[in-house]
């Protein structure tokens, strides 16, 4: 048996969420209509049930629904061993927080100027009424499968199983930036994927990365209802430099928090 199985496991558990989730959805139509039972069975969709499908309702409760699945699946096989990645001894938790609210202004400060500069039509999305139960997977479930996956799953395999821990780092922050499908948002979401794995091998639990990707989602969430462009339209140098002051603070509180997180 190949030793990094439990790693590859992880990736393929990941995209099978598509398939539990169509699943799932599907279910989800009886319990609006029986009838839509003859039209799972027939593959005799109309544009009412596709509407259900891709409502905030639906998708909100699937997703969820196939989170915990995944989660309950990944630790029950021992992919995911509790001792390995749920670790909160020898965890400076007050540091941790500082760090991970640190790195998740530095995340947005460059996230936002990424997107300004080579994305601006991802600010399109900006607005949308993603529903009380999307948001809360959003928010809350898809940080904690993701982190389950990409994280203990991938990370904390390849490294158990011998691999450098920095390799480990980079192969699971590339995976999780490429499996976003998204070129223009792909360096920054690898980016963030290396921020949460360095919290992870830093900590040896995926607790602090948990915290950082939850606060991450959460305010992004948010700023999803809320606004609808980026700061830095029209802001001219003033924003600019703002950025750039508040982003150097931001990696020095980073740095000095990371150091602290840990008791020696």
């Amino acid at each position: 048996m190949h030793k990094y199985l439990k790693a590859i496991v992880a990736i393929f558990t990941f995209y099978s969420v598509n398939l539990i989730t169509k699943f799932l959805a599907q279910f989800a139509l009886i319990f609006y209509d029986p009838k839509f039972i003859t039209a799972i069975l027939t593959g005799e969709y109309t544009e009412e049930h596709r509407s259900i499908m891709r409502s905030p309702e639906v998708l909100g409760t699937v997703y969820i629904l196939a989170t915990l699945i995944i989660i309950v699946f990944l630790f029950q096989t021992g992919i995911i061993r509790k001792r390995d990645n749920l670790r909160t001894g020898g965890i400076r938790w007050g540091y941790a927080l500082l760090t991970a609210m640190s790195m998740f202004v530095f995340y947005y400060l460059f996230e936002d100027s990424w997107t300004h500069l080579w994305a601006p039509s991802d600010y399109d999305d900006m607005g949308r009424d993603y529903g009380i139960l999307l948001t809360i997977y959003m928010a809350v479930f898809s940080p904690l499968v993701e982190e389950c996956i990409f994280r203990a799953g991938i990370q904390g395999n390849l490294i158990k199983e011998g691999m450098n821990k920095w390799v480990a780092l980079g192969i699971s922050a590339f995976i999780f930036g490429l499996v976003h499908w998204s070129i223009t948002q792909f360096l920054p979401v690898t980016l963030f994927g290396l921020a949460t794995g360095w919290l992870y091998m830093k900590s040896r639990s995926i607790y602090p990365s948990l915290i950082l990707h939850t606060i991450n989602n959460t305010l992004a969430m948010v700023l999803i209802k809320t606004h609808t462009t980026s700061a830095l339209d029209g802001g001219g140098t003033t924003v600019i430099t703002a950025y750039i002051a508040i982003a150097a603070i931001a990696l020095t509180t980073m740095i000095i928090g990371g150091r602290l997180m840990i008791k020696e």
